[in-house]
């Protein structure tokens, strides 16, 4: 049997409550016929008015409302905290907010509670790098994960009072919480686009219940069907997948101005990354972008950064491209849409990044030649191996560099900053970690999901788990792999080779996974979103996200 600690803070509500109420039954005044469960923990508690966010979603009570401990025993709603996971029955056909029928805790663990929760910043104590939000004083440490609302990596400078925030980590026993992960939300007001699955509809409110979010409609609302024909709210139905466009509102709802249809099998199938154009083939009618090469056809529609049709000739090297594609047309992925978007130069998206050797300088012009690329260095920032500033005439041939800056159409690369490495590591860098979709001895080349990689009579294979070295012709389909290897402009050639656990989860291979893997989790994303795959859909996503979260403190091999 399985033993549930009560911390001792809530142990006089078990008791006084128990005996009074252990028999109670309430009788609820909402008339609910289709009654639904779920999971989730509180993200947000309104005292006065008694309601509770669960999922995204604010619930109500009618007065009958059965609040439940994790022993079964009945407790008052001042008994729930932030963060603590519960199981709520209500009625999706009541409200806005639909009613809560009961809620109990679901399981108080045996130790330190894990807690998730949003809410506002009151203050911020820069000193001792410490947060109030919604009342509870949140600790962070250099370990902590701190995001905007977008997912890129802040400081914690960068948050302010007042910003709206959803706060991740381990309950204290003084009831403060010591944060994993701190991300700013979507500020109420502020447009936001989302897909899910329609979970419930309350057709007299016009609301639904998208993948755990309350989304409002109103007579303004524009619903249309999978093909963008018009439809009315009624045409909607339970099981749907739809995409939402509309605005966040201060109870984390959202006011939509337009519900769409997905057609079932197209949401299924549609995948999609941004990067540059590297090599453009118009004979075979594909195009390498960033580290993935892609094949179009007569099916492809191609157009500009305002959506209006270009053709395949329309294409050049340096563009910064958005790829839709269907994860099963193999590899290399068949793109069905490629549109090239405005702003590469101000999105990390848009990077390149050549790492190698330093063969030849031209002070005069500014200009180098790192790993076989002409690299523009007018205007880069450049640092030594320690950090600090450097003019471009100290750079010396053989120096092992990392640049990162933007492709133009001569194929050259304008730096944006070049990095001296220190010369006693010599490595690259750069890694894919997925899983092996084609494997191809007879070529030298491999595929980690959907990134090509050449392999060289130099490179360094070898199974993680054995540390015994392994030959080209023994990798198969399917194993976990990471890869290193040099970036360059083009298909880049491996280093290393290494044959992972497919649950082995430890990112920069320190023996645990911690705060830092989640680092390398968002840079894998910012970068394009391809090289880093947990879960077997040659993406990186929140799904991957899960999967690195759930393996938290994962230790030994």
């Amino acid at each position: 049997m399985k033993t549930i600690s009560i911390p001792w803070s809530r142990r006089a509500w078990v008791f006084t409550t128990f005996l009074a109420v252990a028999l109670s039954s309430p009788v609820h005044g909402v008339d609910c016929s289709n009654d639904e469960r779920l999971v989730g923990t509180i993200q947000g508690i309104n005292v006065a008015l008694g309601e509770v966010t669960v999922g995204g979603v604010v619930y109500g009570n009618d007065g009958d409302t059965e609040y439940r401990d994790g022993l079964g025993n009945s407790v008052e709603f001042s008994f729930f905290q932030l963060g603590d996971l519960v199981e709520i029955e209500f009625c999706p056909d009541s409200g806005p907010p639909p009613i809560l029928l009961k809620m109990k805790i679901e399981d108080e663990g045996t130790g330190e509670d894990n807690a998730k929760f949003t809410g506002t910043i009151e203050s911020i104590d820069g000193a001792a790098k410490s947060l109030i939000v919604n009342g509870t004083l949140v600790h962070t440490t250099t370990a902590t994960v701190l995001l905007d609302h977008v997912e890129l990596p802040i400081v914690f400078g960068d948050l302010s009072v007042g910003d709206p925030v959803e706060v991740e980590g381990t309950r204290l026993p003084d009831n403060s919480v010591q944060a994993i992960k701190v991300k700013k939300e979507d500020i109420p007001g502020s447009e936001l686009e989302f897909k899910g699955t329609i979970e419930s509809i309350n057709e007299a409110a016009m609301s639904l219940i998208v993948n755990g979010t309350l989304v409002r409609t109103t007579t303004a609302t524009v619903f249309l069907d999978h093909v963008e024909l018009p439809i009315v709210f009624g045409d909607l139905s339970v099981g749907d997948p739809v995409e939402v466009e509309g605005t966040r509102l201060p109870d984390n709802s959202v006011q939509a101005i337009k519900v769409k249809k997905e057609d079932l099998d197209d949401d299924e199938c549609e995948a999609e990354f941004k990067g540059a154009i590297v090599e453009i083939d118009s004979v075979s009618l594909t195009l390498l972008v960033g580290l993935v090469r892609i094949r179009t056809n007569e099916t492809t529609f191609f157009s500009d950064h305002e959506g209006a049709p270009i053709g395949f000739d329309d294409l050049h090297i340096g563009d910064f491209v958005e790829v839709k594609y269907c994860p099963t047309s193999g590899v290399p992925p068949l793109a069905s849409e490629v549109k090239k978007e405005d702003g590469g130069e101000d999105s990390p998206e848009g990077e390149v990044k050549v790492e190698g050797a330093l063969e030849s300088i031209f002070p005069a012009s500014s200009e180098l030649v790192v790993a076989g690329v002409l690299i523009r260095a007018e205007n880069a920032r450049i640092r030594d191996d320690s950090g600090n500033p450097i003019p471009l005439d100290l750079l010396s041939p053989g120096d092992f560099l990392e640049v990162e800056g933007f492709l133009l159409a001569d194929g050259s690369v304008r730096a944006r900053s070049i990095q001296v490495e220190d010369p006693e590591s010599g490595d690259c860098e750069s890694k894919a970690r997925g899983f092996l979709t084609a494997v191809d001895p007879i070529a030298m080349r491999i595929s980690v999901g959907i990134v090509e990689i050449a392999v060289a009579t130099s490179t360094e294979i070898f199974d993680d788990e054995t540390g015994l070295p392994l030959t080209l012709e023994e990798l198969v389909v399917g194993q976990a792999a990471e890869v290193e290897y040099c970036a360059v402009t083009g298909i880049p050639t491996a280093t290393k080779i290494e044959i992972k656990r497919a649950e082995d989860h430890d990112l920069n291979q320190d023996g645990s996974v911690r705060g830092d893997d989640i680092v390398i989790f968002l840079d894998h994303r910012q970068r394009g979103g391809v090289t880093l795959d947990l879960d077997g859909d040659s993406r990186t996503t929140h799904n991957d996200l899960i999967l690195l979260t759930g393996s938290w403190g994962q230790t030994g091999p």
